[in-house]
C-alpha cells in the first residue's frame, strides 16, 4: 500500500466513508437490499447481502424466493431476510408481487438485483414490472444489477435504458453476452484495458448517458459517459463461486454512500462520482480477497474474503474504523431521580 496509485486509491475510497458518530440511528450509514435468492442458490445474495454490513452498512435485506428464505436466515441472522418472490397465483399476480417489492424499495438507499435470482419465467415477469414500476415512480435509486440479473437485461434492455444510477457488472461471459445483443464488439484481448474499455464505453451508450459499467477480470474496468478507471489491485488466482456476489455488495455499499454524502442530499450522484464509488468497490474487494489469498492459498473460499473485510478496513482506513467520537466513562455522572 505505499505506491502513489494505492495512497490515491485510499483517498478516492475515503471520501466516501461514513464517520462513525454516538448521534448516529440505525441506518445513519445506509440501508441495502439485494434482489435474490432461489431453491437452487442461496449463497449469492448472502455474500452480497454480508458483504454491505461487514463494510459498515447499517441495515441489510434480502428479498428472496420462500425457498431460500430459511437457509439464507440460518445463515446469517443478522440479514432481514423477506420472502418476497413468491410464487404467482389467481390470488397473488405478478403486479402484487411487483408493487410490494416497489414500495420496499423505496427507503433503500442502494439495491443489489440478481445474486442467485434464477431464470424463471414468474421471477423473469416480476422483475421486469418492478423496473417499469421504478421508472414510473421515478426513483433515483442505485442499482447493481448481477448474474442472473444481467440475463434478464439481456433479453429485455429497454427496462434500464435511460434511468440513473445503474451499475452493470459482467464477467467475461456476461460482457460477451451484452456486446451480441447489441452487436458491440468484443474485445479480441480481453487482458488489453484499451480495447475492453473501448468495449464498454460502446456498451454503456447503447443504454443511454446514465449507465456504468464495471467490467470485471484480471483488471476491472469501469466506464461510463464520464470517462474510465481501472483498477489493477492485485487478486487472488482462484476462482470459487461468490467473489462476484462480494463486489456486488461493495459496490451497493459505496454507492449507498455516495447517495447519503451531504453535499447529495437533494441533487443528483455525478457520473464522476458514481464511477469512483464503483472504483472503491473494486478496490476494497480486491484487498480483501488477496489478504484472504494470501492467508489461505488453495483453501481459499469466498467466506474468507468476508472474515478480512475488517482487518483490511483497518489496514486502509484507521481513521474510520476508530468510531470517531470517543466516551470518557468516568466523567459519566450517575443519573439520580
Amino acid at each position: 500500500m505505499t505506491t502513489l496509485a494505492a495512497i490515491t486509491a485510499v483517498e478516492m475510497c475515503r471520501q466516501f466513508i461514513p464517520r462513525l458518530s454516538t448521534s448516529g440511528h440505525k441506518g445513519s450509514s445506509g440501508r441495502v437490499g439485494v434482489i435474490g435468492g432461489s431453491e437452487e442458490y442461496t449463497g449469492a445474495p448472502y455474500f452480497s447481502a454480508m458483504t454491505t454490513l461487514r463494510l459498515g452498512v447499517d441495515l441489510a435485506f434480502v428479498y428472496c424466493h420462500p425457498d431460500a428464505a430459511v437457509p439464507i436466515k440460518s445463515l446469517a441472522p443478522d440479514l432481514m431476510v423477506i420472502p418476497a418472490l413468491r410464487n404467482p397465483s389467481p390470488q397473488l399476480t405478478e403486479e402484487t408481487i411487483a408493487e410490494e417489492l416497489a414500495t420496499r424499495i423505496s427507503s433503500l438507499h442502494a439495491l443489489v438485483v440478481g445474486p442467485g435470482l434464477g431464470r424463471s419465467e414468474a421471477t423473469f415477469a416480476i422483475i421486469s414490472r418492478l423496473f417499469r414500476m421504478i421508472r414510473e415512480r421515478k426513483l433515483k435509486l442505485p442499482i447493481v444489477i448481477d448474474a442472473d440479473g444481467l440475463w434478464i437485461i439481456t433479453q429485455h434492455p429497454a427496462l434500464i435504458r435511460d434511468l440513473p444510477y445503474i451499475l452493470l457488472t459482467p464477467n467475461q461471459i456476461e460482457l460477451r453476452r451484452l456486446c451480441n445483443t447489441f452487436n458491440v464488439d468484443f474485445p479480441m484481448d480481453f487482458d488489453s484495458v484499451p480495447q475492453r474499455s473501448k468495449t464498454i464505453m460502446d456498451l454503456a451508450a447503447k443504454f443511454g448517458n446514465n449507465l456504468s459499467i464495471l467490467s470485471k477480470g484480471r483488471y476491472d474496468v469501469i466506464a461510463n459517459a464520464d470517462g474510465v478507471r481501472v483498477c489493477s489491485e492485485p487478486f487472488t488466482t482462484r476462482r470459487v463461486g461468490g467473489q462476484g456476489d462480494v463486489l456486488s455488495g461493495a459496490a451497493a455499499a459505496f454507492l449507498a454512500w455516495a447517495h447519503l454524502l451531504p453535499a447529495n442530499q437533494g441533487r443528483d450522484i455525478q457520473l464522476d462520482q458514481f464511477a469512483d464509488a464503483c472504483f472503491s468497490a473494486a478496490f476494497f474487494t480486491r484487498c480483501s480477497a488477496y489478504k484472504a489469498w494470501q492467508q489461505r492459498g488453495r483453501n481459499y473460499l469466498t467466506h474468507d474474503v468476508l472474515e478480512c473485510m475488517g482487518s483490511t478496513f483497518r489496514e486502509l482506513f484507521p481513521e474510520e474504523s476508530s468510531g470517531g467520537e470517543q466516551i470518557d466513562l468516568l466523567s459519566i455522572k450517575p443519573f439520580v431521580s
